[in-house]
């Protein structure tokens, strides 16, 4: 089964956790979104994200039009405050969600690349999106 977590302790004993089934071009990132003991399950399958938390319960979802083709990316702000992004290629769209699934305001944005997100002044409170769009050009989006 695609989604199967298997685990192993230190002394050597395996944990298996049998999760949902994905197909076999699904992504699948482990991280702990909000600090609060363990990590959580990132799946994205098709046109559909899933994070699960480690009891797994559904934390929460989200389905995009088409199907996804890169891998999402968790990025982390000051105060480590991790969020995810995505990038709908075929609708020319890059998302940000926050740790509870929500987007954050102003987003689905336009770009159609993997996109990062840092400062190009110290001294702003805000950060710079840098992605690109299939004509060849960058788009340079302020986020707070």
């Amino acid at each position: 089964i695609h989604g199967t977590i298997y685990t192993i302790s230190l002394e050597g004993k395996v944990f298996v956790k049998e999760m949902e089934e994905f197909s076999p071009n699904h992504y699948f990132i482990l991280k702990n979104l909000d600090h609060r003991g363990g990590n959580e399950y990132i799946y994205l399958d098709g046109n559909k994200l899933m994070v699960y938390n480690r009891d797994k319960s559904e934390r929460f979802s989200y389905e995009f039009d088409n199907p996804i083709d890169k891998r999402p990316v968790v990025f982390t702000f000051p105060n480590n405050v991790l969020c995810i992004g995505v990038c709908d290629t075929k609708a020319g769209k890059v998302y940000l969600f926050n740790s509870n699934g929500e987007l954050y305001e102003d987003f689905p944005l336009d770009g159609s690349t993997l996109f990062s997100i840092g400062h190009f002044k110290n001294t702003s409170s805000q950060f710079n999106l840098i992605t690109g769009e299939q004509g060849g050009f960058l788009y340079n989006y302020l986020v707070n």
